[in-house]
């Protein structure tokens, strides 16, 4: 058995009281800790929520990727053997500057 010392008042406590004493400290410590890291703004300087960016960005690399996609479907290789083999440039693209190009 011990005794604590708040200011004025004494408390006698045992062990058990002490354990239970610091684990409410570490529970009060660790839900401060929580709500600062939750206290981020929800949007960004535009009014987006971070999600909704988030998303806007994914879409937009699958966007790019659908010449790749288009590719290896249509050779029936896989990812990776596409990504090694695909042309760097459009063939679309490489049609159409020749047909502007005079002769």
């Amino acid at each position: 058995m011990c005794n604590i010392d708040l200011g004025m008042l004494h408390i006698p406590m045992n062990k058990s009281d002490l354990i239970q004493l610091g684990l409410k400290s570490m529970f009060v410590a660790s839900a401060r800790q929580l709500a600062k890291a939750l206290d981020v703004p929800l949007v960004n300087d535009l009014g987006y929520t971070k999600r909704y960016v988030r998303c806007l960005q994914i879409s937009e690399v699958v966007n790019s990727m659908k010449d790749l996609i288009d590719y290896s479907q249509e050779t029936g290789m896989g990812p990776m053997e596409s990504l090694a083999k695909f042309p760097r440039s459009c063939p679309s693209s490489a049609q159409h500057n020749s047909a502007q190009q005079p002769e």
